[in-house]
């Protein structure tokens, strides 16, 4: 998974941060979100049941399953 510098920040905050993912179309918020969802797996050892992914398209939810 490729991330750009401000994607890799907001994928990469601490585990207690809040952070808001403000982005056009295609600018990658989604590959952002699962970077986050998967070092929060992997990294902070949040058990995946403590965890909410949900998006508003079908095309994201697709990606997100990936």
């Amino acid at each position: 998974m490729s991330l750009d510098e401000y994607q890799h920040k907001a994928a990469r905050l601490p585990r207690d941060a809040n952070g808001n993912i403000v982005a056009g179309a295609g600018t990658g918020k989604t590959t952002v979100l699962v970077a986050r969802y998967m070092k929060l797996l992997e990294d902070d050892h949040v058990p995946p049941e403590r965890l909410l992914a949900l998006t508003f398209t079908l095309k994201a939810a697709g990606e997100m399953r990936e």
